[in-house]
């Protein structure tokens, strides 16, 4: 994958974060340099060893922690705060905040911390539990205000039946504004649903079969799912939750953006 283009600014408070939270992990100089070295990469030619993708940066025998991470390439960071759960909106601009909403629902936070740790290094798997998180803020929403949900439902169909429970299902209003957001919404449900079940190994796949294998796929996937699943939230929090009359004849101007 082409290196991120990391502004200075933000490099310089990312590493920042990274140090203190590697220190807070791991108090012992021994231990933060063995974390650090997890991330090093050997490169060979043959037999013939051609050095390391980043120097680790030692004053009498103790690694120092910020001028090594300066040393290290932009990728590598976000790997590493990644890791730390360290939150980089600069690439993931809606994860922080929801992250924050599904921190209450236990299955649901583990879904989206795995598709959050798994961005760089396994972004099928990341792909694939985006959308498992989607579905699962679907699910928990049409369990308990529709009886038109199954259990075995996917997402396309999923979000279709939760649009239809807002009243912004495509040709439920006559805003078209809002069937135009419903559209949209299905659409880009439907397109996470069909990479996750035919372009990840997810399922068995023959040998022919095209995998996304760049990880930019699933920073851009896990970022639609987090912005879809927050609109879907603060909408339902907004006309379910907030509304003690249960009045679910929703007026356009009440819809939160």
């Amino acid at each position: 994958m082409k290196e991120k283009s990391i502004r200075p600014t933000y490099q310089m408070e990312l590493i920042d974060k990274i140090a203190e939270k590697i220190w807070e992990k791991y108090s012992t100089y021994k231990k933060v340099r063995l974390y650090i070295k997890k991330f090093q990469e050997e490169y060979w030619n043959g037999d013939f060893f051609n050095g390391v993708s980043f120097e680790i940066i030692e004053n009498d025998e103790k690694i120092d922690l910020d001028e090594t991470l300066h040393n290290v390439d932009g990728d590598t960071l976000i790997k590493i705060a990644i890791d730390l759960e360290i939150e980089t909106p600069d690439f993931i601009p809606a994860f922080p905040v929801f992250k924050n909403i599904v921190k209450e629902n236990k299955n649901l936070k583990h879904i989206f911390d795995v598709a959050f740790q798994n961005l760089e290094e396994n972004p099928s798997l990341s792909i694939a539990n985006s959308n498992s998180a989607l579905e699962s803020v679907c699910k928990n929403i049409l369990k308990k205000h529709s009886t038109e949900y199954k259990e075995g439902d996917t997402l396309k169909k999923l979000i279709e039946k939760t649009l239809k429970l807002f009243f912004q299902f495509p040709g439920t209003t006559q805003c078209n504004d809002i069937n135009a957001i419903g559209s949209g919404l299905i659409k880009v449900s439907a397109a996470i649903e069909n990479i996750r079940s035919n372009k990840t190994s997810l399922h068995g796949k023959d040998e022919d079969a095209e995998l996304v294998s760049d990880p930019l796929y699933a920073y851009f996937i896990i970022n639609a799912v987090a912005t879809v699943g927050l609109y879907i939230d603060s909408f339902y929090k907004k006309q379910f939750i907030s509304n003690t009359d249960d009045d679910l004849d929703i007026d356009p101007k009440d819809i939160p953006f």
